[in-house]
């Protein structure tokens, strides 16, 4: 058996036990994101790196994340790590095509300390009739919010909304790249080309970048 299964199976029992209660009132000061899009596939492949704050006056082993609908249903969670190594996780269904993502913490977040969390995941956004969703990606073009298409914390009755984003992404060359604010082209391949992006002042639901296929 490979260490992260092994891993996995000793965390899930305090994954299934842990109470509601432990779910974590995080900030979110900084997230960065890195995403090949695949407009065969029409699919979203990412890594994303939250730097995380413990704003409350207790120490937090359980963290919970959420995917809202409609993306959630089409969420897949490949692996998530802090900088000792991987973490055990739960991905559950919530009803309304939204997920949650129950992380269990190596060593409690201790009140007023960060962390840096990665999550790697995929999003098939195949057949997805949903106008106006965070996420799209098709033969033609393809388009990118500011929230709601990767990991967020929860905080009330919403999500934590980060500080500031990075986003590297990349997708065909010849494809036309467009957004509120600068990008940059980073890299520039046989295929692909990639473009970097930074949101200083987060806006939920805005959008992010924007490309389209020649015609």
């Amino acid at each position: 058996m490979s260490r992260t299964a092994s891993l996995s199976l000793l965390l899930a029992a305090a994954l299934l036990a842990a109470p509601d209660a432990a779910a974590a009132q995080l900030q979110v000061e900084r997230v960065e994101l890195s995403v090949q899009l695949d407009p065969e596939l029409h699919a979203v492949y990412a890594t994303a790196r939250l730097s995380l704050r413990n704003p409350s006056h207790q120490a937090l082993d359980i963290l919970d994340f959420t995917v809202p609908a409609p993306l959630g249903a089409r969420f897949e969670c490949r692996s998530v790590w802090v900088r000792e190594g991987e973490l055990g996780w739960r991905l559950d269904p919530v009803e309304g095509n939204a997920a949650t993502l129950r992380v269990a913490l190596p060593s409690p977040l201790k009140a007023g300390k960060k962390l840096v969390v990665g999550i790697s995941y995929e999003v098939n956004l195949e057949g997805l009739r949903a106008p106006g969703a965070p996420a799209s990606v098709s033969a033609q073009n393809a388009q990118l919010s500011t929230t709601d298409w990767y990991p967020l914390p929860v905080a009330g009755s919403g999500l934590a909304v980060p500080a500031r984003l990075r986003l590297a992404v990349r997708l065909p060359k010849d494809w036309r790249v467009s957004a509120p604010t600068e990008v940059k082209k980073i890299a520039d391949g046989s295929a692909l080309a990639s473009y970097e992006l930074e949101v200083k002042q987060v806006e939920p639901g805005q959008l992010l970048l924007s490309a389209t296929a020649p015609p």
